[in-house]
């Protein structure tokens, strides 16, 4: 898995991001999770990250998800504002402070009981997703469920 995630991350191969995502879904479909979520949102990367990088690879596991759950997506109503510095090499407590209070919901388009899907590619510390729980839950959304790719154990 370490592999794969390098691979997409680092190495731009898009393609791999979305047939994991395409498997992370049937997988999860196979497990009854099918009509469980009304939307799945990909952890935001900052603006300026994702035009250095070209793409969210959170995006890309997401958008192969969709098919196999039957759900939809919308990159746009999660959004980071700020451009922190990378969670690597940080500890739990850096990790939390570094991601406190930069995401927020951009829109108020969807009812607030709907259930969320929030997906990133890797698991550390869970300060990230825990970092958009807070900002959905702020703006009123309570029904919120993760789902990772992996889990880094340090």
């Amino acid at each position: 898995t370490q592999s794969i995630l390098h691979h997409i991350k680092y190495e731009g191969n898009t393609d791999l991001a979305e047939s994991v995502g395409t498997w992370f879904g049937n997988n999860l479909r196979k497990e009854g999770f099918c009509d469980q979520f009304d939307l799945i949102l990909p952890v935001p990367l900052h603006e300026k990250k994702l035009k250095k990088r070209g793409y969210n690879q959170s995006e890309l596991i997401t958008r192969g998800m969709l098919s196999p759950m039957k759900s939809v997506t919308d990159n746009g109503f999660l959004i980071r504002t700020v451009n922190n510095p990378t969670q690597t090499h940080k500890n739990r407590i850096e990790r939390v402070n570094n991601v406190s209070n930069i995401f927020k919901v951009n829109h108020d388009k969807y009812d607030q009981g709907i259930r969320i899907l929030l997906v990133d590619d890797v698991v550390t510390t869970g300060a990230t997703l825990e970092s958009c729980a807070k900002a959905l839950y702020d703006a009123g959304y309570e029904n919120i469920s993760f789902a990772a790719v992996a889990f880094a154990r340090k």
